[in-house]
């Protein structure tokens, strides 16, 4: 069995984090998204560093009636006890 999502998340140190969000003045959507930051973590003396930058636009709200996931990702989706018990290491 793999370890814990809250040991896993225990050995991260996440370092310069910084975010912005762009708001619509009129409809208050938000429109856009920066997020930036850079995490760390060790694992049996090893450490591995990420930066990180992302951003994201956002824009036709309300514009789906639905959406479908496809069959393949509900065939090879896990529950939630299975994310929160963390990947095997």
């Amino acid at each position: 069995m793999g370890l814990p999502m809250e040991n896993i998340l225990s050995m991260l140190k996440i370092t310069n984090f910084s975010y912005g969000v762009w708001i619509e003045k009129e409809s208050y959507y938000p429109t856009q998204m920066q997020i930036e930051y850079s995490m760390s973590m060790s694992i049996e003396g090893v450490t591995i560093t990420t930066e990180c930058t992302m951003q994201m636009t956002m824009k036709d709200f309300g514009a789906f009636d639905t959406i479908t996931a496809p069959e393949e990702a509900r065939e090879n989706a896990i529950s939630m006890d299975e994310l929160q018990a963390g990947p095997d290491f």
